[in-house]
């Protein structure tokens, strides 16, 4: 056994001194870069008088010009306070996660959200363009703004002990009134 290991040492040193770069030059003593040699031709590019079109996809050229994209939304989606309904206070500890979630009224994916680890009660929220996750809110679009204090902090899972809000009324983008009230869960 201890000549195997001698062996494989032996062999590892020779391998590792055989790797070693031997055209290495240090930086400081290495001098000026050569010039490039010059071409056949002897002639230098220089830029096109028109510039260059932008490229167009298949689909784009066959249809014509290629639409122009709408500005993204920018400015306050929402704001309000979080708070919790007469019945659900003390029934939820400090330290769990607050999600706020805006979705389109008529209901879907969620257009903006927002997470506040361990909030203080009530809170207040303020949801704008950089919490923006899907889509683009519209201004005079109606939304929902919805809430829910989460026992283990994972947007994914929903907890029988979570709880649950949705601002009462029509919202809509911009509005700076919404009151969500944390209830317990049904059931």
């Amino acid at each position: 056994m201890k000549n195997i290991v001698s062996l494989v040492t032996v062999l590892s040193l020779t391998l590792a001194a055989a790797c070693q770069d031997h055209h290495f030059v240090p930086y400081d003593k290495m001098g000026p870069l050569p010039e490039p040699a010059p071409s056949k031709q002897g002639k230098v590019a220089v830029p096109s008088p028109q510039p260059a079109s932008p490229y167009k996809s298949p689909s784009q050229a066959m249809m014509g010009a290629a639409p122009k994209a709408e500005p993204g939304f920018t400015g306050l989606i929402a704001s309000g306070v979080v708070e919790f309904s007469p019945d659900a206070v003390g029934s939820a500890p400090p330290g769990w996660t607050l999600y706020i979630i805006i979705r389109p009224a008529e209901g879907g994916s969620a257009i903006a959200a927002k997470r506040v680890d361990k909030p203080s009660f009530p809170i207040s929220f303020e949801l704008t363009e950089r919490d923006i996750m899907m889509g683009q809110p519209k201004s005079g679009m109606k939304i929902s703004v919805e809430a829910r204090y989460d026992e283990d902090g994972d947007p994914i899972t929903k907890g029988k002990n979570d709880l649950y809000g949705k601002a009462d009324g029509q919202v809509i983008v911009g509005a700076k009134n919404a009151v969500v009230r944390l209830k317990k869960p049904a059931g």
